[in-house]
């Protein structure tokens, strides 16, 4: 799976459990991506580089785009975060 950040900003995404580990997307980048849930459906939050608020889970199971809104700081901001199910090993 791959996870593309399109905001002019750095986001950070995870599991939609509390111990999953935080990967950090550049703006305007891919990066691999590799759930570890064995549920059927697999979902993700999503935050701002650095910063504590986090989306509401969203679904991953299948390939899409979700736009996200985060209040940070005193102003709002929108991003997409587009996932693929292009499934590779971690060994590629």
């Amino acid at each position: 799976m791959h996870v593309w950040s399109l905001p002019q900003f750095a986001v950070e995404c995870r599991e939609d459990f509390p111990q999953s580990p935080w990967l950090e997307v550049a703006s305007h980048s891919c990066a691999p991506f590799w759930p570890t849930s064995t549920e059927s459906r697999k979902k993700m939050v999503a935050r701002i580089k650095d910063s504590t608020e986090e989306t509401l889970p969203f679904d991953i199971t299948e390939s899409h785009t979700t736009l996200l809104q985060l209040q940070h700081d005193v102003s709002r901001h929108f991003f997409a975060v587009v996932t693929t199910k292009t499934w590779l090993s971690p060994s590629r």
